[in-house]
Parts: C-alpha cells; structure tokens; sequence
C-alpha cells in the first residue's frame, strides 16, 4: 500500500529563500503522523549552495524536497503584470501551484515562506475542501480599501470598500479542478 503524501508548495526567490530553511524546519519539528511530505519549491532563481544547504535540514525518509524551474511553469501565454510594487513575479506563483505536483494528487497546501507552522501540518492537510476549488482564511482587520495591503481599484473591481478578503500566504488548493 502507497503511503499517503501530503503535497507542499512553496515560492521563492533567492532574496527569500532563507525563510524556506525556517518554514521547513517548523513543519518537520511539528509533524507527527504517518503521512510522507513531498515540500515543492517552485525556484524563482534560489542559488544552488542555498539548495545543498536545505537538502540536509530534513530527514528524506520524511520529507521530499522537490524543485521546479519557475519559468518553465509559466505557459508561454501568459503575461504576469510584474511592477515595482510589493508584488514581484514570485507572489504570482502560486497560481501555477497545481502545475508542480503529482498528476495523482487531488489537493495541495500552498504557504507563503515567512509562515511558521506551529502545529501538525497533517491537521490543516485533513481539513476537507468539500466541493470548493480553495480554502483560505480571512484575512484579519483587512478591507478593501486598506491603505497597506488593500485592494486599490476595488470600486472598478465592484467591491464596497468594506468588503473583506482572504489571506494567500495559507492556501488548500483543489489540485484537481
């Protein structure tokens, strides 16, 4: 019998990929079931020392370290409105998430590389999705028309600037649909 995998997936690029190193080490520290970890690391140009030094944090009978080229899972048909904001390339990522895991995995947990988990990963793995495509959590005290973090062309977009929205950096993801 195949032992069940709980599907991971990470973006960074090598400004940030330090942070990997910690989320990485949260989720080994707290994980206590049976399930094997396959960690996807959608590389956005993560040095290859970095890469040799995170490969030896975890036990690989454990956890699977698994990389993948961000620009090899970009379609060529899209364009990402990169600019000078907050928002660099690397936040645009998770969207391709279902793109880097198994074809046989039906859901993925996406986090952003600045989470820490602190309980088992396994918990939130188990959470059903029902029929939705995503789960996520609102995003606290935050609005539409939040000067840091908002939604700037939210009355275009047709939102009152009260209407509430998610938080990205924790994601289910229904790989499938």
């Amino acid at each position: 019998m195949k032992k069940k995998h709980i599907s991971i997936v990470v973006a960074s690029d090598n400004h940030y990929s330090i942070l990997i190193a910690a989320l990485l080490k949260s989720i080994d520290v707290n994980h206590h079931s049976d399930e094997h970890i396959d960690f996807h690391i959608i590389d956005d140009g993560i040095s290859g020392k970095f890469k040799e030094k995170l490969e030896t944090i975890v036990d690989p009978s454990r956890i699977t370290i698994k990389w993948f080229n961000s620009k090899k899972i970009i379609p060529d048909s899209i364009v990402i409105p990169v600019d000078n904001s907050a928002f660099p390339l690397t936040v645009y990522l998770r969207v391709f998430s279902p793109y880097v895991v198994d074809k046989d995995v039906e859901k993925l947990i996406y986090l952003d590389v600045d989470t820490i988990v602190q309980d088992d990963i396994s918990k939130l793995w188990n959470t059903s999705l029902g029929d939705y495509i995503a789960g996520a959590v609102q995003d606290v005290g935050k609005t539409m028309d939040c000067e840091w973090g908002g939604v700037p062309n939210y009355k275009e977009l047709g939102f009152t600037a009260d209407t509430k929205y998610f938080n990205s950096g924790v994601l289910m993801i229904n790989a499938k649909r």
